[in-house]
């Protein structure tokens, strides 16, 4: 999540910024209406964002499958301990 929040920031103070708003609109993130990285950049963000959040959700399923007790059915064990 830092490299993503590194990536981000270096999209907004490189050339003009990512000027596409919050949607990342397609048509407006092509080479005629965004020249330059910035875009780019914004993009490769969001994508290692995404990536960071599955590992994340990976990493908190497993944690509860090992942590569990003995005996403990998955149907039977609480959300959050």
């Amino acid at each position: 999540m830092p490299v993503s929040f590194v990536l981000l920031l270096s999209s907004a103070l490189l050339g003009a910024g990512a000027g596409t708003g919050w949607t990342v609109y397609p048509p407006l993130s092509n080479m005629t209406y965004q020249a330059g990285p910035s875009i780019d950049l914004a993009i490769f963000s969001l994508h290692i964002a995404g990536a960071s959040s599955i590992i994340g959700s990976i990493n908190y399923v497993t944690t509860v499958l090992n942590m569990r007790a003995n005996g403990l059915s998955l149907h039977r064990i609480p959300l959050f301990c």
